[in-house]
């Protein structure tokens, strides 16, 4: 009886302690939009909201080489043709870490990325960002968003796209 009470009694305290992490989807939220621009020019931007405190790094994100880039990347599809590079739109934080004589480059609270597209016919472009979220404490496990953004020369206005794929 005792053995039981005590397993019950650390189980619960286990389940209790992994209450208290915090996922990916508590510190990243993520908003993909199309926006419908000209002569059948888009744009699909995702753009990351970043809990305070954590953060995400750049594509190059310095260091020691442990620290994640941060990668968009879109499937390819005969219907779209992308144009131009790929636009980031955040405000990139360097931190020195003197003790390890390196530095870090990383987005908190908000960015952006963006691509201009061409599409001949109503489509879907399968995106995806590969990031890792990190605090001053721990980072969170690689993650992969997915995304199916809807594109369509019949469409007006911007809108949501569907997450996953």
């Amino acid at each position: 009886m005792k053995r039981l009470l005590l397993l019950s009694s650390l189980l619960l305290g286990l389940l209790h302690a992994a209450s208290g992490q915090e996922s990916v989807q508590d510190v990243i939220s993520w908003h993909p939009v199309v926006q419908k621009m000209k002569n059948g020019a888009f744009k699909a931007t995702l753009s990351a909201t970043i809990k305070k405190g954590w953060h995400i790094y750049t594509a190059t994100p310095g260091g020691d080489g442990s620290q994640v880039p941060t990668k968009v990347s879109f499937h390819s599809n005969p219907h779209i043709r992308l144009t131009g590079k790929l636009a980031v739109t955040g405000k990139v934080r360097t931190e020195e870490i003197k003790e390890l004589d390196y530095s870090i480059n990383y987005y908190e609270n908000k960015v952006s990325f963006s691509q201009n597209l061409e599409a001949g016919a109503n489509t879907v472009l399968e995106a995806a960002v590969e990031f890792q979220a990190c605090n001053d404490v721990k980072c969170l496990v690689l993650t992969v968003e997915k995304f199916n953004l809807e594109i369509g020369r019949l469409s007006r206005q911007p809108g949501p796209a569907r997450i996953g794929y």
